[in-house]
């Protein structure tokens, strides 16, 4: 069954200030990420508990091989996971961390559709072939330079401390790791990291708190570009944007 996801109904009314689109894809990217946290964390609780349920790890086992897990692959499973256990304790933080740094992309990706669709009615002036190639393709590049590229294409300023940026700039470099180097530490990510303490070809662990913390900081960006954005672009036409 095909699954569309209908973006958040904002109510309109002819004296409004902002235009509903940048404000629905904020919303909905701030909901799916604190929904991705909530459910790495229910489904971690969940289970543990329910293996140590009596019978508990049998009955999963049951489960996967009524499902075409064979027997073999069920004891090599767990052969691997004891002998690598100390690199697969983090999968959890590791793929909240790349789910809701891809809501970002799906974000400002959509955020930068909406202005090549509506600048027209803002601006008299078109935006140079270069710049117009770099909002296309603002969903390939770094945060901190997208954040710049929203600014050109909008004439808005968008004010992001220091320290968030750093945080930005540090959760692409470690969302890359894990998914072209398997977390490990490589001479690109220690010539452009902030941080310190790591050895090339070292695992790059991170604790719930430096994940809570990119988190905040993606939250803090969101708001930050999708309000000015909106208030720039009131009198866009209210198009059906609400499918996304």
């Amino acid at each position: 069954m095909p699954i569309k996801i209908p973006l958040p109904n904002i109510t309109t009314e002819p004296s409004a200030k902002a235009h509903p689109f940048p404000l629905q894809v904020a919303y909905q990217t701030q909901e799916f990420m604190q929904a991705t946290l909530f459910h790495a964390m229910f489904s971690n609780v969940a289970a543990g508990e329910y293996v140590r349920l009596p019978n508990g790890l049998s009955g999963i086992r049951t489960t996967l091989v009524d499902q075409g897990m064979s027997a073999q692959l069920w004891e090599d499973g767990w052969k691997y996971l004891q002998k690598y256990q100390e690199y697969f304790s983090q999968a959890i933080l590791r793929s909240v961390l790349i789910s809701i740094r891809s809501h970002w992309d799906w974000y400002v990706r959509k955020l930068g559709e909406f202005i090549s669709q509506n600048r027209q009615f803002v601006f008299n002036v078109p935006l140079s072939k270069t710049d117009s190639d770099k909002l296309q393709k603002i969903g390939f590049k770094e945060i901190t330079l997208q954040i710049k590229i929203l600014e050109k294409s909008c004439d808005v300023s968008i004010p992001i401390e220091a320290s968030t940026s750093g945080l930005l700039h540090e959760i692409s470099l470690v969302r890359n790791l894990g998914l072209h180097n398997r977390w490990e530490v490589d001479a690109f990510y220690l010539s452009k990291t902030k941080t310190s303490g790591w050895l090339l070809n070292e695992v790059r662990n991170f604790d719930a708190v430096e994940l809570q913390s990119w988190h905040a900081a993606l939250v803090n960006t969101i708001n930050k570009t999708s309000i000015p954005i909106a208030i720039k672009f009131k009198d866009s036409p209210l198009r059906t944007f609400r499918d996304g």
